[in-house]
């Protein structure tokens, strides 16, 4: 292999090298907009759940008044 030929299969092996690493930052990118959108959807069950939770609360205070008074 001459020196220009052994250059040209080292720069092709680089391009090869940043071309998955490309491929890899694309996909991580995906990753990371898909877990913020989860966090999102989360975060609001999360807040549903916490007024769920004050609800049934209060109405289990309710209902033990009306146990203590009946």
């Amino acid at each position: 292999m001459t020196l220009v030929n052994a250059n040209v299969f080292a720069l092709r092996s680089v391009r090869n090298e940043q071309a998955v690493q490309g491929a890899y930052v694309q996909q991580n990118s995906a990753n990371v907009a898909l877990n913020r959108a989860r966090i999102a959807s989360n975060s609001a069950a999360i807040n549903q759940n916490s007024h769920d939770i004050a609800a049934n609360r209060k109405d289990i205070d309710e209902n033990s008044k009306r146990y203590q008074g009946a």
